[in-house]
């Protein structure tokens, strides 16, 4: 590796950015796979804990951040996972997440049962347009999946946990989200994988 003017690296005669540390890194997944496995573990335990304080007040703050981010890490894991165990991989981690979710709502009843149905519903039909989608643009393929996954948590955990659901915020949610999950999908496609930023 050769320094020039400070600013810039070689590597085999290919000059690298060092902002984009990002791509020495995925080669070995070394950086990026544990990270993205955290951020997903993390979204699942703020969404949960915030969903238990407020009630149907804060789902409107979850979709649109905390789970467009959860769908946007899962499609991530996906990418980097397709030749390696993907379904194994991916049947752990939405697994993991939905006991998780199960766990910190355990004293919640309905809630907790929600929480657990609404993740693993939405992590599996994200998982399976994604992979159904793979002759798309990886960009095409990201917000597709996160949209009809977005659809199924909307509907899922407000029907399963409130008895009287609001069909309207059911609806914001799923705008929310999708709105959201596209907007994510396009900035992390812009900064990591430019060329399917489309």
């Amino acid at each position: 590796m050769q320094r020039v003017r400070g600013r810039r690296e070689r590597r085999d005669g290919v000059r690298v950015i060092p902002f984009m540390w990002w791509r020495r890194q995925r080669d070995d997944g070394a950086l990026l796979v544990p990270a993205m496995v955290s951020v997903y573990l993390l979204a699942v335990v703020f969404a949960n804990l915030i969903v238990a304080r407020y009630g149907q007040a804060a789902l409107p703050w979850t979709a649109f951040l905390l789970v467009p981010l959860d769908l946007l890490t899962r499609d991530v894991l996906h990418h980097e996972w397709a030749n390696d165990r993907l379904w194994p991989k991916m049947a752990a981690l939405i697994a993991t997440g939905s006991l998780l979710a199960f766990a910190l709502n355990h004293d919640a009843g309905r809630v907790a049962l929600a929480s657990f149905l609404a993740f693993a519903s939405a992590g599996a039909v994200n998982t399976y347009v994604y992979h159904l989608l793979k002759n798309g643009s990886r960009y095409q393929r990201m917000v597709a999946s996160s949209c009809l996954a977005a659809v199924v948590d909307s509907v899922v955990f407000p029907f399963v946990a409130f008895d009287d659901p609001s069909v309207w915020l059911c609806v914001t949610q799923a705008t929310a989200k999708m709105t959201s999950g596209a907007i994510f999908s396009w900035l992390f496609l812009l900064r990591y994988d430019r060329e399917e930023a489309r």
